[in-house]
């Protein structure tokens, strides 16, 4: 019989995989009760481990590029400007670009400025720094005036998109009707363009290239009104590593100062890369096989931590070549098993 603490062990283990490299949104999990097999199976997608969470662009314009001071009342006549930018912005030193199934463009305009933003008024993200229609990947025309200090927000789903580490923003046919005796404040007005991966065809990593994250998690465990404990056993981890990457991970639990207590390895795991061909397709699979010794007093320490610390690396040293082509289909998989001697009593 698997008793609800030993849930919370082995689920933690695979959370904190998941954790280190996808974003939960939560600043603290709490663990409720439930009863899970002696099998848990778990992956992660390519897109989570590849640098490809969300992602913001974001160009400011001075009161000085439209050509006025900040401070002063002045007369702004009706004004049109063809081109402002463009912006190069670095969405990632991990890959060098993705093709996207579907995508999520968020923009946001935050018109700072006591004039208006008209319509006709067009922001567009490029691959290149150039003025050709083939390098727009997103373009947007507001079709509604901007009133002055108000902010404006649109979304907009992409498809089949190659979106590469740099792209170009920029501000095409700015235009405004102006204002009498109006005065600029010190702030920018922002035009800021988020980006949500929703999924993915393929990505290019580039080789002898690391992404690591290093991030802290609440812990709390929630009292479910039995008790069991562990007397000792052993937890075997199962890795399997379609990915062309080396990845290493570490789980460290934290007391509430963010003291180490306990690290889930005795050495951060090392998962062998898998391979691809040009297309992306797995044609080799990484594998490792890790154990982890439990018993009662480390259990305790667990129970017993407010946080834990997650140290997560995908690497692409000693690949050859310039990058490694990884598509949607492949993921780390992970098995977790036991063999645990349990005792266990139950409250009224």
């Amino acid at each position: 019989m698997k008793t609800r603490r030993v849930g919370y062990l082995l689920f933690l283990i695979a959370i904190s995989v998941l954790y280190s490299s996808c974003n939960l949104g939560e600043e603290t999990l709490n663990w409720k009760p439930s009863v899970i097999a002696p099998i848990i199976y778990t992956e992660v997608n390519v897109k989570d481990v590849s640098d490809l969470q969300d992602k913001r662009m974001k160009f400011e314009i001075d009161p000085s590029d439209l050509g006025f001071v900040s401070g002063v009342p002045v007369y702004v006549p009706p004004t049109y400007i063809e081109r402002i930018g463009p912006k190069q912005i670095d969405l990632s030193d991990y890959f060098i670009d993705v093709d996207i199934d579907s995508a999520t463009f968020k923009l946001i305009i935050n018109n700072t400025f006591p004039i208006p933003i008209d319509s006709g008024t067009k922001i567009i993200l490029r691959s290149m720094n150039d003025t050709l229609a083939s390098s727009i990947i997103y373009q947007y025309r507001i079709e509604e005036d901007i009133p002055p200090e108000s902010e404006f927000v649109v979304l907009t789903n992409l498809r089949d998109q190659n979106i590469p580490a740099t792209v170009y923003l920029e501000i095409k046919d700015y235009r405004s009707s102006g204002g009498t005796l109006v005065t600029f404040s010190d702030d920018p007005t922002e035009f800021i363009l988020d980006i949500t991966f929703l999924t993915i065809k393929t990505v290019r990593i580039k080789t002898n290239n690391a992404l690591q994250i290093n991030d802290t998690l609440g812990l709390e465990f929630e009292n479910s009104g039995s008790d069991s404990a562990i007397q000792d056993g052993t937890l075997s981890i199962k890795f399997r590593n379609d990915l062309p990457a080396n990845v290493k991970f570490q789980l460290y639990f934290l007391d509430g100062l963010f003291n180490k207590t306990d690290s889930l390895f005795t050495d951060r795991i090392s998962i062998p890369a898998g391979s691809t061909n040009s297309l992306g397709v797995s044609l080799t699979v990484g594998e490792e096989v890790a154990e982890v010794i439990v018993d009662a007093k480390r259990v305790e320490r667990w129970e017993n931590s407010a946080h834990v610390g997650v140290k997560f690396n995908a690497n692409t040293f000693g690949f050859p070549g310039t990058s490694v082509t990884a598509s949607n289909d492949l993921n780390i998989r992970m098995h977790i098993g036991g063999d645990l001697d349990l005792k266990i009593s139950l409250n009224e």
